[in-house]
């Protein structure tokens, strides 16, 4: 433990901390004030979190997930694989209490935000000490896009809890030499939360693991195993799949969509395509780490890693190596192959804002040895208010989608009856449209707008009714052309519901409705006669059926 006389004031007060020269922190028992402090932190995520419940879910995954939690099965995407069995999981628990399956998805997100905000405080504690762990802790319960994310209903909270708890314990049997069994355990538990957990964090593992006994080894690999086919024999079974549908579907929707975004990919079309999709990658990253995720706190974090190019440098400190090992896979993915939108960085958030942390602690040491105390606690407010600007700037953006949402649902339910009326459409729309129109049959037309070379690239049809897919594969591509829809003589109306088209040629034309300001629907009536519903990239028309 270090030498109490070496102790100072903490950067936010009467906080004691080791000196930062210290090659590793033992910030001693849990205080009093902390355990206070996580309490209040917890209520305020979920006092700040659950009044932003949006009515209706705004990403195309939430709907993933809440159909999940009434109906899992994987190879309908409910959800999309991977499959985020033991995400699932819980949401079902907290819907045993929340009726709603979208909303009990919403807080399952908070509660697990809560849960990465203790797994941050402790993994901070432990590797720097009680100050670092207290700065770390409030700009992670700000970050614009971890509280965005926590009230959500999607598993990016899930994932950088579990990536936390799975790092505080590999550096706890890293330091003391032994213990293999829990971060196994954790390990197996984070892939069986978000499976890509399993690739980006087994650096870190199996460092933390790597100076173990031999011996050792002969028991957790067969643990890690056995805890990992667990959950996977549970989503197979629960799916009503087996391996090799569940393997096939996987690998259509990671052709699909991570393979085309990745600058590999990109490489096959010349190293124009490649730089273009490289800066895409970078943007996305950057704007969701710098100017959503760290923001003002990217100063002390810059000047923390630079501190790590200085001698000894970063193979003598296993906190950094480790911390490295954390955010380095996961980054270099986004980086190189996906990043659709700002969750992906909460893989590795935690971890930088922890340098950050480290690194406000550095800085007001060396620049104002004097009062510390007081130039941390200016420099953390300060990020922590630039934090809650951002955030309240940019709350307006999120009711949008959802307020156009809900007139169009409302309008087809007062306006449409069910018997005579089908909706189709294309791209977002989908999901909300078959979650809240159960009584209606959704057709989805498929248009993927790949390259031509791609097998996947082809249009499909996927029918459903009751908020269930009446296709066993939900993704799978096809080479044949897509087969007409064949509408009976009772339907006098199809709704144009979340996509641009156009009637190119039949017997019934599209009129817009409008359903708000600057909102409309598409609808065409039909004449009482069986009726062909044609379509193909982008375009869909009607024929008489013979």
């Amino acid at each position: 433990m270090a030498d109490p006389k070496m102790r100072e004031r903490g950067p936010l007060g009467s906080v004691p901390r080791a000196p930062t020269t210290d090659p590793e922190t033992d910030a001693g028992p849990w205080q009093r004030w902390e355990l206070l402090f996580l309490v209040l932190l917890t209520a305020f995520v979920c006092a700040t979190r659950a009044p932003l419940f949006l009515p209706r879910g705004t990403a195309w995954d939430e709907y993933q997930y809440a159909l999940a939690v009434e109906d899992y099965d994987v190879l309908r995407h409910r959800p999309h694989p991977p499959g985020y069995p033991l995400f699932v999981v819980a949401a079902k628990a907290v819907h045993l209490v929340v009726p709603d399956s979208l909303r009990a998805v919403q807080v399952t997100s908070t509660l697990f935000s809560a849960g990465g905000l203790i797994a941050c405080y402790a993994l901070a504690r432990l590797m720097y000490g009680p100050a670092v762990a207290l700065i770390a802790a409030l700009l992670l319960a700000t970050s614009n896009v971890f509280w965005q994310q926590g009230t959500l209903a999607l598993s990016y909270t899930a994932e950088a809890c579990a990536a936390t708890v799975v790092i505080w314990a590999c550096y706890r049997t890293r330091r003391q030499g032994r213990g293999w069994l829990l971060p196994t355990l954790l390990y197996a538990a984070a892939g069986g939360i978000r499976q890509g957990l399993l690739v980006f964090l087994a650096p870190a593992y199996l460092y933390a693991l790597w100076r173990l006994p031999r011996r050792s080894w002969l028991y957790v690999l067969p643990t890690l195993a056995l805890a990992i086919a667990l959950w996977i024999v549970g989503l197979l079974y629960f799916s009503d799949s087996s391996w090799a549908e569940y393997r096939a579907g996987s690998t259509a929707l990671y052709t699909t969509v991570l393979w085309h975004s990745s600058i590999f990919n990109a490489l096959h079309q010349g190293a124009p395509a490649a730089l273009l999709a490289a800066s895409r990658l970078a943007r996305a990253v950057a704007i969701s780490l710098f100017a959503r995720g760290v923001l003002l706190a990217t100063i002390p974090l810059a000047f923390e890693l630079a501190h790590w190019f200085r001698p000894p440098g970063v193979r003598s400190d296993p906190r950094r190596v480790l911390l490295l090992l954390w955010a380095a896979p996961p980054l270099l993915f986004c980086l190189t192959v996906h990043m659709p939108n700002a969750g992906y960085a909460l893989v590795y958030l935690p971890c930088l804002l922890i340098l950050a942390a480290r690194g406000t602690v550095r800085l007001t040491d060396r620049y104002f040895p004097a009062r510390p105390g007081a130039a941390g606690a200016a420099l953390a407010s300060a990020c922590v208010l630039a934090n809650l600007l951002m955030f309240f700037w940019s709350l307006p953006a999120h009711g949008t989608w959802v307020r156009e949402l809900d007139r169009k649902i409302r309008y087809i339910e007062a306006h449409f009856d069910p018997t005579d009326t089908i909706i189709v459409t294309s791209g977002w729309g989908y999901r909300p449209a078959m979650y809240y129109l159960r009584d209606f049959q959704v057709y989805w037309l498929q248009v993927l707008n790949l390259r031509p070379d791609i097998p996947a690239n082809r249009t499909q049809t996927c029918p459903s009714r009751y908020g269930r897919e009446q296709l066993r594969g939900f993704w799978v591509a096809t080479n044949r052309p897509p087969k007409p829809i064949v509408l009976g003589p009772e339907i006098r109306h199809v709704v144009f519901f979340g996509h641009r088209t156009h009637v190119l040629a039949g017997p019934a034309q599209i009129r817009n409705v409008p359903v708000g300001p600057g909102l409309a629907l598409g609808v065409a009536d039909l004449p009482p006669r069986r009726t062909l519903l044609r379509y193909d990239r982008l375009r869909v028309w009607f024929e008489p059926a013979s």
